[in-house]
Order: structure tokens, then C-alpha cells, then sequence
């Protein structure tokens, strides 16, 4: 029995009893096994979801012809016989709370590289650089009215469609090439052209101008965070690549 005005001693590693719960408190070795219990648990799920084949979650269309390995290291065919690869990105995932990979798209005159940040209903390519046919083009904007032909080069450092911070970043060139309207009709010959787009204000627009004169506008977009869009094609623009709009010009307005 412990003497006049002694406590009884107590296990350093029995748990004690928090005053404002009731509860008892986790003793250290408990806490430290907890932590290595979740961190366990959080690997496991990772390697599960690491698994999970690519065509779960990349389905054939009419985009794409085939799928291969897994969401966090696989490659897609895509129609028109280039290849994209990706491999996932876990800490750019985690600093955006979305899925992050880094990808890579090759084929016959394509050799592109970048980021993507994928997020439902919203998609944000980071520092997109290389050399593609403009093919990719019917890929990436299907909707589009004609198709081309033609060498692109590209430095974009952001391309985000969808959500709440909607922009266009960055600057691309081409070389002399052709388009034809995909209802039918002949084949135009298209000198090389240069855009660039820049944001300013909450506010992405581009320009895009014969490589060779600069200060001509052919068209310019204005692209605002929240995703409306504005598309002008100049009387130059419609005499040059009359593909792309009716004679004298027009101004298309729509939301992303």
C-alpha cells in the first residue's frame, strides 16, 4: 500500500484519461501504430487503384482505337496513327487535388510533351511543347469545320478548358500546309502562320497572322475564366482561309 500522501504509481505507457472527452488517450506506441497502420492502408489502396486497367477510365471512341497498361502507366492509339503515353504525376496530384500525369504523344511528325490536370468536367494541359501535324486538331476540336494539313510547332504554357480559371497561354507556328471544309469542297492553300495568346485582366486572347506579317490579323478569340468565348474572323481572315468563314468575316460567341 503506497504511505500517507503518496499516490500510486502509474504504468508510463497506460493511457490516460483526456478531462474533456472521458475518453481514454492513445499512448504513444498506440499513436505511432495507428500512423503506420493508415500510411499501410493508403499504399495498398494506391497499388489497387495503380492496377486498374487504363480502359476503365479511357474507353474506345472515335478518338481513340486502342488502350494499354494502367491509369498510372499506360498509352493509348489514337486515330490517325499517333501514340499518347502518359505515366502518372502523384505529387502534382496532390498539390492540385486532382489527377495529374505527364504525357507524351508521338507519331509521324508529331513530338509532343507536357502535363495533364484532370479534373471532372474540367482539363488543364501545363507547358505543352513540340511539333505535331494538324491533324490533331480534328483530336482535340472535332467539332471544327475543316480539316488541315500542315507542320505545327508549339509552346503553350497553359491550355485550360473547363471550370472556374478557363485560359490560353502561349504561342504556336506552322508552315505553309492546306485545309478543305470537311462537308466537301476543294483544298486551300494556307501560307505559314503564327499565334500567340496571352491573359491579362481575367481575360486570355489570341491572335493569329501570317508568319510573315505580323500586324495582319487573320482571326482573335477572347477566352474569360469562367469560360465564354468570343471568335472573330477578319474580312483578311475570311479572303485568306475562306474554309473558316463566309465572305466579309464574322464573330462566333459561345461558352466552354
Amino acid at each position: 500500500m503506497p504511505g500517507p500522501g503518496r499516490s500510486p504509481t502509474r504504468d508510463a505507457e497506460a493511457p490516460l484519461d483526456d478531462p474533456l472527452t472521458s475518453q481514454p488517450r492513445l499512448s504513444p506506441r498506440a499513436r505511432t501504430a495507428l500512423i503506420f497502420t493508415a500510411i499501410g492502408g493508403a499504399a495498398y489502396l494506391l497499388t489497387l487503384l495503380a492496377t486498374i486497367p487504363a480502359a476503365f477510365v479511357v474507353p474506345r471512341s472515335e478518338r481513340v482505337a486502342g488502350i494499354g497498361g494502367t491509369i498510372w502507366r499506360g498509352e493509348a492509339a489514337l486515330r490517325g496513327g499517333d501514340r499518347l503515353r502518359w505515366r502518372w504525376a502523384p505529387l502534382a496530384s496532390l498539390a492540385n487535388l486532382a489527377f495529374a500525369a505527364d504525357f507524351a504523344v508521338d507519331g509521324a511528325g508529331t513530338d509532343l510533351a507536357g502535363r495533364a490536370v484532370l479534373r471532372p468536367h474540367a482539363a488543364r494541359l501545363d507547358d505543352l511543347g513540340g511539333t505535331a501535324d494538324a491533324r490533331l486538331l480534328d483530336l482535340a476540336a472535332p467539332k471544327l469545320g475543316f480539316t488541315c494539313a500542315m507542320p505545327l510547332r508549339l509552346d503553350l504554357a497553359h491550355v485550360a478548358i473547363g471550370g472556374a480559371d478557363q485560359r490560353v497561354v502561349g504561342t504556336a507556328t506552322s508552315d505553309a500546309g492546306a485545309c478543305r471544309p470537311k462537308g466537301g469542297g476543294a483544298s486551300v492553300p494556307v501560307p505559314p502562320l503564327a499565334f500567340a495568346a496571352t491573359e491579362a485582366g481575367g481575360r486570355s486572347t489570341g491572335d493569329v497572322a501570317p508568319l510573315a506579317h505580323r500586324r495582319q490579323t487573320l482571326g482573335r478569340f477572347t477566352l474569360t475564366r469562367m469560360g465564354h468565348a468570343t471568335l472573330t474572323v477578319t474580312p483578311a481572315g475570311a479572303l485568306l482561309l475562306p474554309f473558316a468563314s463566309a465572305a466579309g468575316g464574322m464573330t462566333v460567341e459561345t461558352d466552354l
